[in-house]
């Protein structure tokens, strides 16, 4: 599997979801394999997390990298004009209602 453009740059969106305004950023990849061809993937991000690690196995200094949270994909163009604007709100609406569930479960409000 090939990535390609996946240093693009992230490109920012933001949309009210239940009330709130959300800020995600996204990157559109597009990607080769040899069965299936060519397709798009799009990446959302929310947030960023922090990942420490040494720079060899066991010694070496500590490095501390930030990057982007990845909260959800969807194996689609959304910059495409194959899809309207209600689709993708739509989309993103149905994703970040999965993603606040994902959450309340993880605090234990399971009902």
């Amino acid at each position: 599997m090939l990535d390609i453009f996946k240093d693009d740059p992230l490109k920012n969106i933001s949309i009210i979801h239940n009330g709130v305004e959300r800020k995600l950023q996204y990157r559109v990849v597009s990607r080769h394999e040899e069965y299936y061809g060519n397709y798009y993937v799009t990446k959302f991000y929310e947030g960023t997390i922090t990942h420490s690690y040494k720079k060899y196995l066991f010694f070496g200094k500590v490095i501390i990298k930030t990057e982007p949270k990845l909260i959800f994909t969807r194996y689609l163009n959304i910059e495409s004009n194959e899809y309207t604007k209600k689709e993708i709100a739509n989309l993103l609406h149905l994703n970040l209602d999965k993603v606040d569930r994902k959450i309340e479960i993880e605090k234990g409000e399971i009902v």
